[in-house]
């Protein structure tokens, strides 16, 4: 998680009369939700400007609408169905550990994204999930404002530099800003706390034994859902390893 110079207090305090206003023009839909209080639209008000009270009030009726499913992502587990609304339900998880982070240091907490493209394949690579990845960045922008800090692509392959630009047109462009890529960094030797985006943010023991750092997370299984961080063969559904093709899988993870 990124640890940004925001003070929340102070922030708070700025914008106090904004935050009143949208509570005031929202008070029947926030009614009865601790969850929708003045550090949660604060996010929005930051990110949003003049667009805060059209995206808080979308943001509340997406909310209610996917409860149970936000509820099932929050706890860690799958989102009961494979549309494009589980993607939007990943961060689920990630936005209450930013959100009791900010609450508990006083500073507004983002995301660090990392994504490891470490033995990706051009071929087979479903084009769904490119689409519904870039529906998702520009959801996210409405439902989780002030969530994402950084998002680091490690060891891309050189196909992608013919699939980004066509990823590209289908990501916002605030999403686009965040994107950084250090590449090779497995690959050569070289372990990731020395990538420059990330090792002003982080040390060895943030990052999993897999990308050159010191972190097990024995005590979760693996550092990425469970997984645990020597294993080469892909999983398979929940925790099946087929019998075929133990080729290993790629990692997409998030710190």
């Amino acid at each position: 998680m990124l640890l940004t110079q925001i003070d929340v207090a102070e922030a708070l305090k700025t914008h106090e009369d904004e935050i009143q206003k949208l509570k005031k023009n929202l008070a029947s839909e926030i009614a009865g939700s601790s969850l929708f209080d003045d550090i949660f639209i604060l996010r929005f008000v930051l990110s949003n400007g003049l667009k805060a009270e059209a995206n808080l009030r979308e943001a509340i009726k997406w909310r209610r609408e996917n409860a149970k499913a936000l509820e099932i992502a929050s706890t860690g587990g799958p989102p009961p169905h494979d549309d494009i609304v589980g993607i939007d339900e990943r961060p689920g998880l990630d936005v209450l550990h930013c959100d009791a982070a900010t609450r508990k240091s006083g500073k507004l907490v983002k995301l660090i994204v990392v994504n490891d493209f470490q033995h990706a394949k051009m071929l087979g690579a479903d084009s769904r999930f490119f689409k519904g990845l870039g529906i998702a960045s520009k959801r996210s922008e409405v439902y989780y404002p002030q969530l994402l800090g950084i998002q680091v692509m490690i060891n891309p392959p050189s196909w992608m530099n013919m699939v980004f630009p066509i990823a590209k047109l289908f990501m916002s462009k605030r999403t686009l800003d965040k994107i950084k890529v250090c590449p090779g960094i497995v690959n050569s030797g070289t372990d990731l706390t020395k990538c420059p985006f990330l090792n002003q943010y982080l040390k060895a023991d943030d990052f999993p034994t897999f990308l050159g750092g010191n972190c097990t997370c024995s005590e979760k299984g693996g550092c990425v859902r469970g997984v645990e961080n020597d294993r080469i063969t892909p999983v398979n559904g929940i925790g099946k390893v087929p019998a075929a093709n133990p080729s290993p899988s790629v990692e997409d993870s998030t710190y």
